[in-house]
């Protein structure tokens, strides 16, 4: 299960006072690519024209939009999603910054404290109900609203000169000439209800021994039952550093999770008719949130988590019949398979908490294996299965369902990150490096390195130099590859990495690092912070490498496969298939495999080395090939047989 950072600096602490050696650090991402991204979306989406809402009012933030919804919420400045909040009761929260509609810094963004994010409420009728009967409202009706927070989740802490706010729409009783509308209307004042000041996660946690905190606020004012009550959510952030602008970035995070206004409540009404999945979906891979086909076959076993963990809650008040299970489906293919994980009687989270391992029924609900190897008998370089969990209680009407989805992405490259990054990292000092490390099941050959540089982390033309070291006792070692003074490119779409090309192909074998170095100012990557590599980062500030202290992945992704062959075109290639050769590693020959070869029915083979040149061409009239004269390396091998291609690596080792 995902694990939080080792230790979070205060950002000022941070960026300001660095000991001897360059300090590495984390900071809020420059813009929000997600919001930035949908500037057009923004300007064209129609204005909400709903009437008045009326009750009760509910959101749980948990659907596929960015923003609030339109029917509910005006405005777009806080951004819904589901990987800031740690744990919320539920996937997807509401989470405040210091980042306006479209992504960026807010232009009045200081060092003090501003106003910044803001969740309106639609106009609700709280003058009358009409359902099940109607009738008026009145203070003895018994509103309240209620809520669930956090400060900080997977972003950073608000300071305590910052705050999460509150406040309820009192008409006042006084009326003002609207001369564009051509008519009167009644003035209103907005009422402070609630706010808190920030802390960071970890004192939030101490404080009060949970995630998620829930306020209820009773509506007692009889100013607030009329027919245009809102009220609105707003925080007040500070962002760290006005000095060095590259450094400027998002800041004071807060989330929001299960908005809920109706009559009939009490301060002990804390339950929903809910289950609810929370957490980011599991991944089945042992090491990786994805790597190339090629390598999870050549070690299956290895490869893959003997089980995972999932976490789901009831935020019901009384005891629900839960049943686990989850399907396995290749995507573009027929594999398939399916785990059940039974049924589970599961108390309300406010007794109980998350399903775990120790409950009742919880390793086979919250700890399930993963219950059958992927595929190993494809001739293809790349993958995925779609992964869909699902718990239900269909004893209840309406049934009551819940469901998480991810993606097991088996492609050419590594990853250990997610491909949203919540933070952003860097070292602070010119010269220094960032060396990030894999391990392969088999040798392979190295294409280029797919990176995420924050864009907005650099004011002009940045470069760098790409790097790969060999391994040296689990630390870089040796360069084994370097191209200086690569010009950064911004990304071309919403959270898109950029593909740096190696000048030429490079033979990779055991633990290898791939990364960067900083050649005369800083630059900052993508951080994810849902998924804990930290112990894979490694920084060099002049003549030593340290270890990350932080938990997350750097959005770093070395590309791996067959070198290209000139006078192949992209069609043929597309029509190719792959073949098993033995032994691999060889000596003196190899034996195809999948192939049937005779005297009357020859195949053509090429070899090729690294750089593509062509060592030998022959006919086969077997399934042996003679590699006595080859050197010690990796070979690439192309077979045609009729209209068909077939492509392979293998490595002699003498």
């Amino acid at each position: 299960m995902t694990r939080y950072f080792k230790t979070i600096f205060p950002i000022i602490f941070t960026l300001f006072v660095l000991p001897v050696h360059a300090q590495e650090f984390v900071s809020g991402l420059i813009t929000n690519k997600v919001l930035s991204s949908s500037k057009n979306h923004l300007k064209t989406q129609k204005a909400n024209t709903t009437k008045s809402l009326q009750l009760p009012f509910f959101d749980d933030f948990n659907n596929t939009g960015i923003y609030p919804d339109i029917h509910k919420w005006i405005g777009k400045t806080v951004f819904v999603n589901k990987g800031f909040g740690y744990f919320p009761p539920n996937q997807g929260v509401a989470t405040f910054d210091a980042l306006d509609s479209v992504g960026q810094l807010y232009a009045h963004a200081s060092s003090a404290s501003f106003a910044a994010d803001e969740l309106l409420s639609q106009t609700i009728r709280l003058d009358s109900v009409w359902q099940p009967t109607p009738w008026k409202l009145t203070p003895a009706d018994s509103l309240y609203l209620s809520f669930y927070y956090q400060p900080q989740g997977f972003g950073l802490a608000p300071e305590e000169n910052d705050s999460l706010v509150l406040a309820f729409r009192i008409l006042t009783g006084d009326s003002l000439f609207n001369e564009k509308e051509g008519i009167w209307q009644q003035q209103t004042i907005w009422k402070t209800v609630w706010k808190t000041t920030g802390m960071s996660l970890k004192a939030f946690q101490d404080k009060y021994g949970k995630n998620f905190v829930q306020i209820m606020i009773p509506l007692r004012d009889s100013a607030y039952f009329h027919k245009g009550f809102q009220f609105r959510f707003y925080n007040y952030a500070s962002i760290a550093n006005e000095i060095n602008p590259s450094w400027k970035s998002n800041d004071d995070q807060w989330n929001i999770d299960f908005v809920y206004l109706n009559t009939g409540r009490n301060a002990a009404d804390t339950t929903y008719p809910f289950l609810a999945f929370t957490g980011e979906p599991p991944v089945f891979l042992k090491h990786y949130s994805a790597m190339p086909y090629r390598q999870y076959r050549a070690d299956p076993t290895n490869s893959l988590r003997p089980d995972f963990q999932v976490s789901f809650s009831n935020m019901d008040k009384q005891d629900h019949t839960v049943h686990y299970q989850y399907k396995v489906k290749e995507q573009g293919g027929d594999f398939s398979y399916k785990y059940d994980g039974g049924i589970c009687t599961l108390g309300p989270f406010y007794r109980v908490g998350y399903q775990n391992c120790s409950t009742n029924c919880g390793a086979a609900q919250s700890c399930p294996p993963v219950n059958s190897l992927f595929p190993l008998d494809y001739n293809r370089d790349s993958t995925s299965y779609r992964i869909t969990h699902y718990i239900s209680d269909s004893s209840q009407s309406p049934v009551l369902i819940d469901s998480m989805v991810s993606v097991q992405k088996f492609y050419n490259y590594f990853a250990y990150d997610d491909g949203t990054p919540e933070l952003a990292y860097g070292v602070a000092a010119s010269g220094s490096a960032v060396a990030y490390q894999f391990k392969l099941n088999t040798p392979d050959t190295l294409r280029s390195v797919l990176i995420y540089f924050n864009q907005g982390s650099f004011q002009q033309t940045a470069y760098f130099n790409l790097m790969v070291w060999r391994n040296n006792n689990g630390k870089p070692g040796e360069i084994i590859y370097r191209q200086n003074d690569i010009p950064i490119k911004a990304p071309s779409g919403l959270y898109t990495f950029t593909n740096y090309k190696l000048d030429t192909t490079l033979l990779v074998s055991g633990t290898f690092f791939v990364g960067y170095e900083q050649p005369n100012q800083n630059l900052i990557v993508g951080f994810d912070a849902n998924h804990d590599a930290g112990d894979k980062i490694f920084y060099n500030a002049g003549n030593q490498w340290y270890s990350s202290q932080f938990h997350g992945a750097l959005l770093i992704r070395p590309v791996l496969g067959s070198p290209l062959i000139s006078g192949i075109t992209q069609h043929v290639a597309l029509q190719s298939h792959s073949v098993r050769v033995y032994p691999n590693p060889a000596t003196n020959e190899i034996y195809l495999a999948d192939i049937n070869i005779n005297r009357l029915k020859p195949v053509e083979i090429s070899i090729y080395d690294l750089s593509g040149h062509q060592i030998t061409h022959q006919f086969l009239t077997q399934n042996r090939i003679k590699t006595k004269l080859l050197p010690s390396g990796l070979f690439l091998l192309k077979i045609r047989q009729g209209n068909r291609l077939y492509y392979t690596k293998f490595l002699i080792r003498k």
